[in-house]
């Protein structure tokens, strides 16, 4: 029952399906929808699970590859974070041994680019990546913050995942090979939306508030922790 549970935090389908109508349709909750999925895969993760068998191995998968997809359609920040938390913390099925270090590399910087982004939200800042242009110009403090945090969720996660997942995927070219192929993916969307929003020329200048040294500290000193993580 429990396992059961954990698939609509630690998403596979066809129960992310459901997970997915909650993050589209709750409109009231969805400033912290995240933030408690986050909360529930790590509760879930640390409880422990035996080995996942073929068949969820096989959809969580399936439901990587999937949500992967589903990336290259995104029009706004909140979606493109819940649909790459799903996309890759679907892949910790696969070793249930690492599975609480392997959802943590990547639900770190993404919650850290849920509240930089929930932060101009309360500013009522439309977070749809056509609006969000050259950000950079005038909110630094959170621009320097977003920059390490894409870092962490396009390439230090990804990386330490692999060396996570490295005695199994060594052993089966086919995963690998999706592995590989999905890492490229989530570049390739990642550094094709963001930029934009750091390094644009922005369409006029707002007078939005930058984060303060109280919130950036904490996000930034958590980033940090986790880009030394391998190194540990």
């Amino acid at each position: 029952m429990v396992k059961l549970l954990a698939m609509f935090s630690i998403p596979v389908v066809p129960f992310s399906f459901i997970t997915e109508y909650f993050f589209e349709n709750c409109r009231s909750c969805r400033d912290y929808f995240f933030p408690f999925l986050v909360f529930f895969a790590f509760f879930f993760a640390s409880l422990g699970f035996g080995k996942s068998g073929f068949l969820l191995s096989l959809l969580a998968v399936i439901t990587s590859i999937l949500y992967t997809y589903k990336l290259f359609k995104v029009k706004s920040v909140e979606e493109w974070v819940f649909n790459f938390f799903i996309a890759t913390v679907s892949l910790s099925w696969l070793n249930t041994k690492n599975m609480l270090l392997f959802i943590l590399v990547f639900a770190v910087p993404l919650i850290v680019i849920h509240f930089l982004f929930y932060h101009l939200k309360k500013q009522g800042v439309s977070l749809s990546f056509r609006e969000l242009v050259g950000i950079g110009s005038y909110l630094p403090k959170f621009s320097a913050i977003l920059f390490l945090a894409i870092i962490a969720s396009l390439v230090i996660a990804p990386a330490y995942a692999l060396f996570l997942s490295f005695e199994l995927i060594k052993g089966n070219i086919l995963l690998a090979l999706i592995f590989i192929v999905e890492w490229i993916a989530w570049n390739w969307v990642g550094f094709k939306l963001f930029p934009n929003i750091i390094f644009g020329e922005p369409r006029e200048i707002n007078g939005y508030k930058d984060i303060e040294a109280e919130e950036a500290f904490p996000l930034t000193f958590t980033l940090i922790a986790l880009l030394i993580l391998p190194l540990v």
